[in-house]
């Protein structure tokens, strides 16, 4: 593993795991959502996968659509349960929410990640109507390296591009819209991220330049695949040039897309709607992420 990445595992995991910990002790469900916690379900590789499921209570004279919401944490830490409150909030205006979980950077590789997400959106398929979800109202919300990871998982969704490299199961739901939050959209530049991240995501395949090229969102033939897209940045956000670039490639090829960017804002850090949901500006961008939604569905 690349010395750095090594660096910050070790640094951050104990860290990680007493904030989880401390998530779980203090369980207090709101009278107004139904909450499952740690369903179990396999990946496509045959591993061991959960979920947190959130849900407005009572009974909808609609499905509700479903949000998969995959956290960040740069690969290499980071779980289902951080992101608890937004996820309960998601709920409150009305979505079906899937917290999930993937293998971390020192347990499998980009494809192996790329494969958790997908097979949570398989799990979400097969389970979709037990919990009153529309499953032709799928939305995969990413937050950092989780979003790099969703944006593939609806390419996998949404085409055969990725056909021998990740397996797709035949009952597989499209996915309607993509909302990156402060995105890890980039991982093969010649940045600090390409440089520390590229042989432990690509290993072998890095040498493959026809493989490389569809690892940049911006190639073209990802970028047919993908579905509308919401992007939320901030000044404060140390991602933020990516979500920019990103806008911007959208923009010139028209490809449906819509950028929240808090300009002058250098108090809103990395990831500030899915870490600190409560804040008037996080309440702001969920305003616009329900409607956008609410448009894709019409």
């Amino acid at each position: 593993m690349n010395p750095v990445l090594a660096h910050l595992m070790k640094n951050a995991r104990s860290h990680s795991s007493h904030v989880s910990n401390v998530i779980d002790e203090n369980v207090n469900i709101p009278d107004d959502l139904e909450e499952v916690f740690d369903r179990e379900y396999l990946g496509i590789d045959g591993n061991k996968l959960f979920a947190d499921i959130y849900r407005p209570k009572g009974r909808y004279i609609s499905e509700l659509p479903i949000v998969i919401f995959a956290h960040g944490g740069g690969l290499f830490i980071g779980n289902r349960k951080f992101n608890r409150l937004f996820c309960e909030i998601l709920a409150k205006i009305g979505y079906l929410v899937f917290s999930i979980d993937y293998r971390l950077i020192d347990e499998a590789d980009a494809i192996g990640e790329i494969s958790d997400v997908c097979s949570a959106i398989k799990f979400v398929t097969d389970c979709a109507e037990e919990f009153g979800g529309d499953l032709n109202n799928v939305f995969l919300i990413g937050e950092s390296a989780g979003a790099f990871l969703s944006l593939y998982a609806s390419v996998v969704a949404n085409s055969d591009i990725f056909s021998g490299i990740i397996y797709k199961p035949d009952r597989f739901c499209r996915v309607k819209g993509l909302i990156c939050i402060s995105g890890m959209l980039y991982t093969t530049l010649n940045d600090p991220i390409g440089m520390v991240y590229k042989d432990d995501l690509y290993g072998k395949r890095a040498k493959n330049k026809s493989f490389m090229k569809l690892m940049n969102p911006n190639n073209e033939e990802i970028m047919s695949a993908l579905p509308p897209i919401f992007l939320i940045t901030s000044s404060g956000d140390f991602l933020k040039r990516y979500s920019l670039k990103f806008a911007k490639k959208l923009k010139r090829e028209n490809h449906m897309h819509e950028l929240v960017y808090f300009k002058n804002a250098n108090h809103l850090k990395h990831a500030f709607i899915s870490m600190l949901p409560l804040l008037p500006e996080s309440a702001e961008t969920l305003s616009k992420i329900k409607k956008w939604t609410l448009n894709l569905r019409k």
